[in-house]
């Protein structure tokens, strides 16, 4: 029995220095610190990045609120202004002083044109009825002038371009009746077999004046007759007059008559249709010049004035040795 509760004894003392042995290992590597420091905390980096963010969200959102709540700025509208077209002003011409002791008239169905004539061989008939005379030439019989009537009094036999003094006028020639013809003025010259009252009729013509240049205005629309061309580079016809068309030109007939021929020859078999001075015809010129039988020829198209009138495609001569044929169509209105 005593020797069982000495071996309980040592047993017990034995287990009792194995702990404290096992105590005393592991106090000895415990490192004291002589203060305690806190570990950083993850998080506070990504706190003060979101609080940053959040201030800078809240400035841009105060700007709005700042700008919705200001009134609206007008937007300014911008207006197109369309450039207008140039257009060709007239260049103004001299004035006119008319002399005094003249005869001045105006017509009803005529506004704004004045006419002046000599009154010794002048005078007045109606100044309100179109189809009655207008002014009456006293020195020759059946002469006078009167508004033209806008329809043709019968078959139109010449009509060529004419200036006379500051007005370039178109003239149509009918049987018994001639129309001179500028712009917007239409006038009737009657026909009579006296020169002197065809040369009277012209005068007149000549001097007619619109109310604003017999105002003192100045004159606008001078007429002029272009300036001929030189003789085409390269082309040469010996012993003919140089030509003075070009292709594209309208032409008129200055001869007393001439052939329209299907071919650049002088021989009756080229022969198509013969055309007198100042035929009622339009032509013009599409293709020359070509030198033959001694004349300059051209290829026109000729399209004939009138209800039975035809258009035609064929050579004409402009030009021989000593004389014009064709002429360029100056009237330019």
């Amino acid at each position: 029995m005593l020797h069982k509760k000495v071996w309980l004894r040592a047993t017990f003392i034995l287990i009792a220095g194995m702990s404290l042995a096992l105590l005393a290992a592991c106090q000895g590597e415990v490192t004291e610190t002589p203060f305690s420091v806190s570990s950083p905390d993850p998080l506070q980096p990504t706190v003060e990045a979101l609080a940053l963010e959040n201030a800078r969200l809240n400035t841009q959102v105060a700007g709005l609120v700042e700008t919705m709540q200001s009134p609206p700025t007008a937007t300014p509208t911008i207006v197109v202004t369309a450039t207008p077209t140039p257009t060709r002003t007239p260049t103004p011409g001299p004035t006119v002083a008319v002399p005094e002791g003249v005869l001045t008239a105006t017509h009803e169905a005529a506004p704004g044109y004045v006419f002046i004539a000599d009154p010794e061989t002048w005078s007045v008939g109606s100044a309100s009825a179109p189809a009655e005379d207008f002014l009456v030439y006293s020195e020759a019989d059946n002469c006078s002038i009167r508004i033209a009537p806008t329809d043709a009094p019968g078959e139109l036999q010449r009509y060529y371009p004419q200036i006379l003094g500051l007005r370039g006028w178109l003239i149509e020639g009918y049987e018994e009746n001639t129309f001179y013809i500028h712009k917007d003025l239409r006038l009737e010259a009657s026909i009579s077999e006296d020169e002197e009252c065809l040369t009277a009729q012209e005068t007149v013509f000549s001097d007619i004046l619109t109310q604003d240049e017999y105002d003192g205005g100045p004159v606008m629309d001078v007429a002029v007759r272009p300036t001929l061309r030189p003789t085409q580079e390269g082309f040469a016809c010996e012993n003919t007059l140089p030509p003075r068309l070009a292709v594209g030109d309208r032409a008129l007939i200055t001869a007393g008559f001439l052939w329209l021929r299907d071919e650049a020859k002088v021989d009756e078999t080229t022969e198509v249709k013969l055309y007198t001075q100042y035929a009622p015809a339009e032509i013009i010129v599409t293709t020359g010049p070509i030198c033959a039988d001694g004349f300059v020829f051209w290829e026109v198209t000729l399209r004939e004035f009138g209800e039975t009138g035809e258009t035609y495609t064929g050579w004409m001569a402009e030009a021989g040795a000593e004389e014009y044929y064709l002429d360029v169509w100056y009237l330019g209105w």
